[in-house]
């Protein structure tokens, strides 16, 4: 096959998966979503809860059967198509959320295929989502680096450096079900995929990383109506940190899409559900245990005060909340420390060392090395400096500090740069410079004093600065892709933000912001052409999206787009 009809043929699997998804987890999971109003929600709940019940069917058959864990997902097909006929009236309200997830999810793809075709083009397709997006090729093929090895364990040729429980491997068993019941097999040789395989195991993360949009607008609708809710929607679909993100392949979006579906159990009061979800987004991606655990936090000491106002305490629960909450890492680790694996990317984080040196040395000579490189006072002021740095745009502030009459031209590419490692790295500034600005402005405003803003920021940015505080001991440390959680406070502030702008001022940050989009994406094209050869693709591609986004922006009538405040509550 040619390389466009491969990448037709795997661009495919993600669709189909997602569709299997809506099939299952309506199924399975319309007790879950039961009473939930906001569409985007009830698509989002609705895709997770399948996606769960083929974790666990999944994780059945690798026990059992590893050659035939592709099996599990036909199996929930078959047993979820005899209910078909009672399911279809609660189907037909999950079409919209379900081809929105579809649609952005090949937008994303077909965006990385423009670039894998032109000058950025790398040695395989994660080469190329390393120079696009910044995730490294060791970040974004992990799950099927953990598929394989669930697969074949200690027969995988090549993998005597491979660490299982290094990471949580969740997104592997959702790659050991998938890509088989596709007819996609997986290699006995370790990180040596066909070309098909390669797209295929892309198409599908992309398509499940597409899951969180539908979180992502679900909180944008309760945060916000109107206008300000569609340009806010179409903002956060065109942010180079949901399409890089999603591009990228790695299961930091799942984990952030379960867990606001965690937050939406828990406003629902479905408490016991809420720290399963949230034990999941751990299992997805180990960068949420802080989250996990300060979410747990919060919803204990919720439910206490909730017995203490009421003067009567559920003991049951609160003992049962507290123990998920505690048993979800503390089984991890366990399970970690009986099979003696080893944990690279623990010293990574607590000695400022590369994964591939934590592979090779043991805990005690790495310790004994960090602490002859550093002193005291430095290990005393990290800390406070890295949090400094993780509230501050340092990017921005460094360009302006540095600027010399002597230095050479600040071009648009050094601007580009600029913007693209400040959304990138800084948490609060996840949405641009400018998005950061407004979240800072709805932040200070009277709404984000109440509790629901209130303690979203305390669960998801304040109490998972502490163990980063005491425990880690890596330069610059607060970043994004390691506090990706913190998206939820800071959409939320970003929303009550501008929804408190004027019409015209909405439409002039907005379109500034897409400008700065713009700036980003361009900048990560490579500046080198091909001789007498059109590759410009990626920059075509990303033109015309962000010019229809600004002129959905900027359009000063109602516009009907399957968006939060694109159609009318009456039309619902």
């Amino acid at each position: 096959m040619s390389q466009l009809q491969t990448a037709t043929l795997a661009a495919l699997v993600g669709p189909a998966y997602l569709v299997i998804l809506c099939l299952v987890g309506s199924t399975v999971g319309h007790t879950w979503i039961r009473g939930i109003t906001c569409r985007w929600e009830r698509g989002a709940s609705v895709l997770l809860a399948g996606l769960l019940a083929h974790v666990l069917l999944a994780s059945a058959f690798l026990i059992v059967a590893p050659s035939w864990s592709g099996a599990s997902l036909w199996i929930l097909l078959a047993g979820c198509l005899v209910s078909w006929r009672w399911q279809r009236p609660q189907l037909a309200g999950l079409c919209m959320p379900t081809l929105l997830v579809i649609s952005y999810s090949l937008v994303c793809f077909g965006l990385l295929l423009s670039f894998h075709g032109g000058p950025g083009r790398g040695v395989t397709i994660f080469w190329s989502i390393y120079t696009l997006t910044n995730i490294t090729p060791g970040d974004s093929p992990q799950a099927a680096l953990q598929a394989q090895y669930l697969l074949f364990g200690k027969n995988l040729i090549g993998a005597e450096d491979f660490a299982l429980f290094d990471r949580p491997f969740l997104g592997g068993i959702i790659t050991a079900g998938t890509l088989p019941a596709f007819g996609i097999r997986l290699p006995s040789r370790f990180f040596d995929y066909s070309e098909l395989t390669a797209f295929a195991y892309v198409s599908l993360w992309i398509a499940i990383n597409a899951i969180s949009a539908l979180s992502l607008l679900g909180i944008v609708e309760r945060f916000s109506r109107g206008r300000s809710a569609l340009i806010i929607s179409l903002l956060v679909l065109a942010s180079p940190f949901l399409v890089f993100n999603s591009i990228g392949a790695w299961p930091k979006l799942l984990a952030l899409a379960l867990l606001c579906y965690a937050c939406n159990q828990a406003l629902r009061q479905k408490w016991i559900a809420a720290m399963l979800l949230s034990g999941a987004s751990f299992f997805a991606h180990g960068s949420f245990l802080w989250a996990h655990l300060s979410f747990g936090g919060v919803l204990i000491f919720t439910l206490i005060a909730q017995g203490w106002r009421q003067s009567s305490m559920a003991w049951p629960r609160l003992a049962a909340m507290l123990l998920i909450c505690l048993a979800v890492p503390a089984a991890w680790f366990a399970a970690e420390h009986l099979t003696g694996s080893a944990t690279p990317l623990r010293t990574y984080y607590l000695y400022n060392v590369s994964v591939n040196h934590g592979l090779h040395h043991s805990a005690e000579q790495i310790a004994q090395g960090f602490y002859a490189s550093t002193n005291a006072t430095n290990l005393v002021n990290l800390p406070w400096i890295n949090m400094i740095k993780g509230i501050l745009p340092i990017e921005t502030l460094d360009l302006i500090l540095n600027y010399r009459l002597s230095n050479e031209a600040t071009g648009w590419r050094a601007l580009g740069e600029t913007l693209f490692r400040t959304q990138f790295m800084r948490a609060w500034f996840a949405l641009g410079l400018i998005g950061g600005a407004v979240a800072c402005r709805g932040l200070t405003h009277a709404n984000s004093s109440q509790w629901l803003p209130r303690l979203a920021l305390i669960a998801f940015f304040l109490l998972p600065l502490i163990p980063g505080l005491g425990l880690y001991r890596r330069d610059d440390h607060f970043l994004l892709p390691i506090m990706m959680f913190a998206a939820i406070p800071v959409l939320i502030s970003f929303s009550i933000g501008f929804h408190l702008l004027r019409n015209s001022t909405m439409t002039v940050i907005g379109l500034a912001m897409i400008a700065e989009y713009l700036m980003i994406y361009f900048w990560r094209y490579p500046p080198g052409r091909y001789v007498g050869e059109f590759n410009a693709y990626y920059l075509a591609a990303i033109t015309v999206g962000m010019l229809f986004t600004a002129a959905c922006i900027a359009w000063p009538r109602p516009l009907r787009l399957p968006l939060p405040g694109g159609i009318p509550e009456h039309v619902r």
